[in-house]
């Protein structure tokens, strides 16, 4: 069997992969010996590291995806060589862990294209009859009627939609009522670890990881680059080590903009400290989170950095800009501690405290939601293979 992952990009947001592989790994035990390809975005011709990254992963291979010019027949040839790979595909599977998003910092044209390369692959699929399921994921916010519209086209045919946290549950629930929504965590929460990288480099040190976010940069500027640093000298009193671990590495044209390191080395600038080690090797998501870990706290502006954290039992402060943050600090019962545009710097200072104080209390915590959320993966996979069965019908 053939399964086609598409919504990700292996090569720079480290996100990709741990939702990839955590999808992979619980498939790999219903579709015996199934091979796995992923579609993934050919931007400034870095097709070549996907490639790397796939063989690395254990992927078949890769395939160019496709988005609104393809769709509106603007680029014929891209359209025409993914469509002669979609035919080889048994099942699809969208891992696009944000769709169809209204932003307000967005023009609505800079919305609307999005959301039409987002449908794309729906489009694709009923040209050819291929079964497709959108796993998992956040929607909305809506602003515009086109976008609702598209919303409704995509998923009135799947039997169960699947949603992260309660914001993006709501959002669908008001547009499609009468469907069957379920919200669950994010599949990565099920990610393998590993620790190479911290039994060479970190092992015996008490530390605290910061994961800040080029996402948050964008937004913020300065004022980002500020709380960290903020944090970092906060931290410093306290006696601990600090370590950066960025979560989105652009190996082609890096900007602050488009690279968590980046922006992790323009806070470390100015600091002028030693007890600070940064992970600027770009190692795999496996070694990532064994990093994490292996941390007494964890500072996380990456969503990804976030689902590390929580899911090894390490107390965790999420930095948010979208609400998938509070959904997921709320599944994990630590909802109290999220920063996000309406607090100040001071107020990060008493979670740092309250949780480097009651640590154990909260690894508990943390665990014991943890136990939970894997049966509520389970039950995923079960309303996914009810979709799957259900298309195999048609």
């Amino acid at each position: 069997m053939n399964i086609l992952i598409t919504g990700l990009t292996l090569h720079n947001n480290k996100g990709g992969p741990a939702l990839a592989l955590s999808l992979k790994k619980k498939l790999n035990t219903i579709f015996k010996s199934s091979k796995f390809y992923l579609a993934v975005p050919n931007f400034d011709n870095n097709i070549f590291l996907e490639e790397k990254w796939a063989e690395f992963y254990g992927f078949e291979g890769v395939v160019g995806s496709v988005g609104a010019k393809e769709l509106l027949l603007i680029n014929m040839h891209k359209r025409d060589v993914f469509l002669s790979f979609l035919k080889s595909i048994d099942l699809v599977v969208d891992l696009n862990a944000l769709s169809y998003m209204d932003l307000r910092h967005k023009t609505y044209k800079q919305n609307l294209v999005n959301n039409l390369s987002i449908y794309t692959i729906r489009g694709f699929c009923n040209k050819l009859h291929t079964p497709l399921i959108r796993w998992t994921q956040s929607y909305g916010p809506f602003m515009s009627y086109i976008t609702k519209q598209i919303v409704k086209y995509d998923l009135k045919n799947q039997k169960n939609i699947f949603v992260r946290g309660k914001g993006s549950f709501e959002n669908i629930q008001k547009i499609l009522p009468n469907k069957k929504i379920f919200s669950f965590p994010d599949i990565a929460i099920i990610l393998d670890k590993k620790e190479e990288y911290y039994s060479k480099h970190l092992i015996g040190k008490k530390y605290i990881t910061l994961s800040p976010s080029s996402v948050i940069y964008s937004k913020d500027q300065e004022k980002h680059i500020e709380d960290f640093r903020n944090i970092v000298n906060y931290i410093k009193k306290l006696d601990y080590e600090i370590v950066f671990v960025p979560h989105n590495l652009m190996s082609i044209n890096p900007s602050l903009y488009n690279c968590d390191l980046k922006v992790s080395e323009k806070i470390i600038d100015a600091l002028q400290m030693d007890n600070i080690h940064l992970v600027s090797q770009d190692i795999d998501v496996y070694n990532l989170k064994g990093i994490i870990a292996n941390a007494i706290l964890h500072i996380g502006a990456r969503y990804h950095s976030v689902i590390a954290s929580l899911s090894t039992g390490v107390p965790t402060i999420a930095f948010s800009w979208h609400e998938k943050y509070k959904d997921i600090m709320r599944m994990y019962n630590m909802e109290n501690y999220v920063y996000d545009e309406k607090s100040n710097i001071k107020y990060i200072y008493g979670l740092i405290d309250k949780l480097l104080d009651n640590r154990e209390k909260y690894s508990i915590i943390l665990k014991n939601s943890q136990k939970k959320l894997n049966k509520d993966i389970d039950r995923n996979i079960e309303l996914f293979m009810e979709n799957y069965n259900e298309l195999q019908d048609m």
